[in-house]
């Protein structure tokens, strides 16, 4: 979401007359979501979505089942506004068995929102008046600036800095003054990746204190984080924010619930009973249903939220490692489930929002620009980054870094490996009686003791092809690019495949599953994967170890097959 200045003023219509406008000033202040705009454009051109973070896999089945129990026993209606006694129960109790000595009463402490968007919102109304001042750490989640415009406060920012995200002690401070009501947190960030230490946290709480705010935290990403047991501190337990905290949370993101909408908010009795006013007034009460179905989402055994990190874990190193590789500049994020890239090491431009766009119309991977993490006036610091989001099926992320290496030759021309050359080389030195054939640029390998090209009808073991005139799915017209396609035994392709692909596209291309421009892998041919052909783009140094067996397999049986 990106500010912008004042809104225009009224324009004059006929005569003397003045046409007010129809929508607020505040409106004019800000855009609509860019994540949300990123979602829409992916959706239209079939992009594996990694910029919304929403998991593609499902929440547990006993959630579900309570859910379903509770619409089919006609809970369906208004439930109580600030949330169920039965779930706010479940918060309270969740809460303290998580964190020991935090403890929370239902009754006076506890409000049950439509998410944690309302809950910010909410949170925003009942705390802030026109010219209060709320302190923001940039770059930041791109609801909470909105919010605090749409309540007419004043944002004073302070910047984190790349790579760890740290930010400067005197700029913190000079942020506080008589003005400041309260401080936004995502604790873990989104979208940096950053758990605070208990420094920083000790640091917010005497401010906090000197000054008289609130701290209003964030805290969606509370169990996903890579630190192990005791790595995030909830700043409720902070000494001196105690009483001054307001903790927002929700299912969507610990229980894969992300379209339930069942949120809430955590805080001191005076501050819940004016947060209860406000989310009446905005949504009356979240779903009845779906809070039947977080009563037994926070009832799940801890051993839950264990097994959650690990597998967060094991999908960051997944995507971060081929992003890495890819050549992208990161840090591996300590929380969350986003990783913010810098893509200038892969285009000088640095351009992050075009480069967002090409990734989701010529890739089809999509990516969220960063540029709405940070004010217009320090949008230089983010112009390069993008973000990525990992909560998806390690099928998901692996077939989205698929799409991804195409990167390393629109960027690089080719990745650093054998190149056609040294291939073709390697095949007539390594073999005996190779005949090599050269047609516009591709070669073809045959097997003749003579040594001389082989007349009429004959059938190549492998080829290398470096250009586009047979099909266009490998995109060879780049400079440097080839393919080098090998033909198999049926038991060794099956080995590898499983039984040969026979659907066809219009362009007679086998529908494999594979994206053929795929560098560096390994896989079915193309056209001839249903004679059990096999193939591998621009193969680096690794990669060509990979099929070397293969093609010394296919002269062999070129070999058997000339002598017989």
């Amino acid at each position: 979401m990106v500010a912008r200045g004042p809104a225009s003023p009224p324009e004059r219509s006929g005569g003397n007359r003045t046409r007010l406008s129809r929508t607020s000033a505040k409106a004019g202040l800000f855009t609509e979501s860019v994540i949300r705009e990123t979602f829409r454009l992916a959706a239209q051109h079939g992009a594996i979505n990694l910029g919304q973070g929403y998991p593609d896999f499902p929440c547990p089945q006993e959630i579900k089942d309570a859910a379903c129990a509770a619409i089919l026993a006609d809970d369906n209606q208004y439930p109580m506004t600030f949330g169920t006694p039965a779930l706010r129960a479940a918060i309270a109790e969740k809460t303290a068995r998580t964190y020991p000595g935090w403890t929370i009463d239902p009754d006076t402490e506890l409000c049950v929102t439509c998410g944690a968007t309302e809950a910010l919102v909410a949170v925003a109304f009942a705390l802030l008046d026109p010219g209060d001042e709320v302190v923001l750490f940039e770059p930041w989640y791109e609801n909470y600036q909105p919010d605090a415009i749409l309540a007419g406060a004043v944002p004073r920012t302070v910047r984190m800095r790349a790579p760890d995200w740290t930010f400067d002690e005197a700029e913190l401070r000079a942020a506080f003054g008589p003005r400041t009501k309260a401080v936004f947190l995502c604790h873990p960030n989104n979208p940096t990746g950053k758990v605070y230490s208990a420094e920083e946290l000790a640091l917010v709480g005497e401010l906090c204190q000197r000054w008289d705010a609130v701290l209003v935290v964030d805290s969606i990403y509370e169990h996903i984080h890579y630190l192990g047991p005791g790595g995030y501190q909830p700043p409720a337990l902070v000494p001196g924010l105690e009483d001054r905290t307001i903790t927002v949370n929700a299912l969507s993101k610990t229980y894969a619930v992300t379209g339930w909408r069942v949120g809430w908010t955590v805080a001191p009795p005076d501050l819940t009973a004016a947060i209860r006013k406000v989310h009446d007034f905005l949504t009356i009460a979240a779903p009845a249903p779906m809070q039947a179905g977080g009563v037994a989402a926070l009832g799940l055994p801890d051993g839950y939220y264990a097994d959650l990190a690990a597998r967060y874990l094991e999908r960051r190193d997944l995507l971060c490692s081929a992003l890495e590789d890819i050549g992208f500049d990161l840090r591996r994020p300590d929380g969350s489930y986003y990783v913010l890239c810098d893509m200038a090491p892969l285009d000088p431009e640095g351009d992050g929002v075009a480069f967002a766009r090409r990734l989701i119309t010529e890739v089809g991977v999509s990516c969220v620009p960063a540029v709405s993490f940070w004010r217009p006036e320090n949008v230089a610091a983010g112009r390069s980054m993008i973000r990525f989001a990992f909560p998806k099926r390690p099928e998901t992320l692996n077939a989205a870094v698929d799409r991804l290496k195409s990167l390393k030759w629109q960027f690089n021309d080719t990745i650093e490996g054998m190149d056609a050359s040294s291939v073709i080389r390697y095949i007539c030195e390594e073999f005996d009686h190779v005949v090599a054939v050269e047609n516009e640029g591709d070669t073809f390998f045959t097997y003749d003791p003579s040594g001389r090209p082989p007349e009429g009808a004959w059938q190549p073991f492998a080829t290398v092809v470096t250009s586009d005139r047979h099909d266009r799915v490998s995109k060879l017209e780049r400079p440097g690019a080839y393919r080098l396609n090998i033909g198999l035994r049926k038991a060794t392709y099956t080995g590898l495949f499983g039984a040969p692909p026979r659907e066809r596209d219009e362009d007679w291309v086998l529908d494999t599953g594979f994206d053929y421009a795929t560098e560096d892998r390994l896989m079915p041919h193309p056209h001839y994967g249903s004679q059990y052909w096999v193939c591998i783009v621009n193969p680096s140094e690794a990669g060509f170890e990979e099929v070397r067996p293969l093609l010394a397999e296919a002269y062999a049986f070129a070999v058997r097959k000339a002598e017989r």
